[in-house]
């Protein structure tokens, strides 16, 4: 809602492409459910009737949204239990099985190895 109201403050790409809310002024033009029923069928398109009702309530949905994500970063911060055991350590391939490696690369972007 707010970029087109960043772009496009008068709506005319959204009158464009959706005729139903072509005779909206701007002010409900990115939300038509804001316009009473009466002014809705004023301007030819009543929400729920002719206009599909909103999938989600921004508002509602921003909150629950940010209310998860500082759940997240919250629970990121929580140190992790600290393992008893050394962490493993990197294997070296062979010779033979690095060629291998570079090879099935190249098959799969069908690219010679050059070697």
């Amino acid at each position: 809602v707010s970029f087109g109201r960043n772009t496009d403050k008068e709506g005319k790409f959204v009158k464009h492409f959706v005729p139903e809310l072509k005779n909206f002024p701007a002010k409900f033009i990115y939300e038509p459910w804001k316009a009473s029923k009466a002014q809705q069928k004023q301007w030819g398109c009543v929400v729920g009737e002719g206009y599909p009702e909103r999938i989600v309530d921004h508002d509602v949905v921003r909150q629950v949204n940010i209310d998860r994500m500082k759940a997240a970063y919250a629970a990121d911060k929580v140190p992790a239990p600290k393992s008893k055991e050394p962490p493993a350590k990197k294997q070296k391939l062979s010779a033979k099985a690095s060629k291998s490696k570079q090879e099935t690369i190249s098959a799969a972007f069908g690219k010679s190895t050059g070697r």
